[in-house]
């Protein structure tokens, strides 16, 4: 059995920000709530980056909401809300790299 040591994963984060907008399917005024769901690529289950983003406004009886641009979702919440290892991952990998790359280079593995 062959083990593929890519692979991918992703959350959903919902958070305790809310806006009143009238729901287009219950027909009601509703305090809809701010979530973000996103996607990141892994390198043997370690993350890598982030590959998909979505913040939304979700209604929070029947689910239905609309999506929210990037930068106004991270001004709601002040920031950047995803955990650095899940978007930076990357650079991890890159020291690991370079630290091996060296040890090859000293112990003359690499000519």
């Amino acid at each position: 059995m062959l083990l593929v040591p890519i692979g991918s994963a992703g959350r959903q984060l919902t958070f305790n920000v809310t806006e009143a907008h009238n729901c287009g399917t219950c027909g009601e005024l509703r305090e809809f709530n701010l979530r973000l769901r996103y996607e990141w690529g892994s390198l043997f289950y370690l993350p890598v980056c982030v590959t998909e983003r979505q913040y939304q406004l979700v209604c929070p009886v029947c689910e239905h909401g609309w999506v929210v641009q990037r930068r106004s979702g991270e001004s709601m919440l002040g920031g950047d809300p995803i955990p650095w290892r899940h978007r930076n991952g990357w650079m991890v990998w890159t020291g690991i790299a370079l630290v091996l790359g060296m040890a090859l280079a000293r112990s003359g593995g690499l000519v």
